[in-house]
């Protein structure tokens, strides 16, 4: 009962404490150990849950109980749950880092092309307070690896707090370094606006949320194309254009509904249209107004 207690204060306070503690070094470390915290509690509880279930449904079959045997194997069982939650997490740690690379092979003449480019498409960095710049150092070299003519980044740079990046110089010398032949398009993403978390989750309104004043200039400081319901035209690629939608859940800015996509696409005749968002909606009739891709 006691570590049922001592669990559920802290799954109940420590994120609490994580989402109201001001802005500050302190706020961040707090945020950063909470988060770290969470996942351990998460893990431990949902093993825990299946177990009891497990048992349960075998004490119904056998029907009878053992407490004597009971109390030693409940000791046993904390300790083999408590290892097995960290050495979860840990793998998780370690496989977030390990960046994937997939391929996909599609026809040049659908973006209009006379020969073969590469283009990398890359999304969800959501730097935030377990960030190292490290790891980002490690993707924009596999990044460049790749050769690319053109680089696409889909949203959620940060992770709802543009300020818990810390270092903005470190982090923008690392991603400014991603070289692509015909440029870097980038669109913001629902992760993008600063917001307050509790759990992890948002409890604001589109209306409350925006980004914040300096997220706009970090990238194009990086020297990237931030598309916000804006299309470009690539001339060197035969007029491919690239079109950057709003997040439709929050796009920021004060606005509460982003471009339609006939306000956005409506004017382009004939050049294949390369679309990117976020979270992708209206797929049934992208089509119709261009979108090859």
């Amino acid at each position: 009962k006691a570590l049922w207690m001592a669990l559920a204060f802290l799954l109940l306070a420590l994120p609490l404490v994580a989402a109201f503690w001001p802005a500050g070094p302190l706020g961040l470390f707090v945020q950063r150990w909470t988060n770290i915290l969470m996942g351990m509690l998460i893990y431990f509880f949902g093993l825990l849950i299946i177990v009891y279930c497990v048992e349960k449904l075998i004490a119904l079959i056998r029907k009878k109980r053992e407490a004597s045997r009971r109390q030693k194997y409940s000791r046993v069982l904390l300790t083999v749950l408590a290892i097995l939650t960290v050495w979860i997490n840990i793998f998780g740690a370690i496989n977030a880092k390990d960046v994937k690379i997939t391929e996909y092979s599609i026809p040049k003449e659908l973006l209009n092309q006379n020969e073969s480019k590469r283009i990398v498409l890359i999304s969800d960095f959501h730097i935030g307070v377990n960030s190292s710049v490290k790891r980002y150092e490690d993707m924009v070299n596999k990044i460049n690896e790749q050769n690319a003519d053109l680089v696409l980044v889909a949203g959620d740079f940060w992770n709802s707090a543009y300020e818990a990046m810390g270092d903005s110089a470190e982090y923008s010398r690392v991603l400014s370094s991603i070289v692509a032949k015909y440029g870097v398009y980038a669109v913001f993403g629902n992760h993008d606006v600063d917001e307050p978390l509790l759990f992890g989750l948002t409890y604001a309104d589109k209306e409350d949320v925006d980004y914040n004043p300096e997220a706009k200039s970090f990238i194009e400081g990086l020297g990237w194309h931030l598309l916000l319901d804006e299309c470009v035209a690539i001339e060197e690629m035969s007029g491919l254009v690239i079109a950057g939608r709003r997040d439709a859940m929050k796009p920021g800015d004060g606005i509460m509904e982003r471009a339609s996509l006939e306000a956005l696409l409506g004017t382009i005749d004939d050049s294949p249209i390369i679309l990117l968002e976020h979270e992708p909606r209206d797929l049934d009739i992208l089509e119709d107004h261009g979108v090859v891709l």
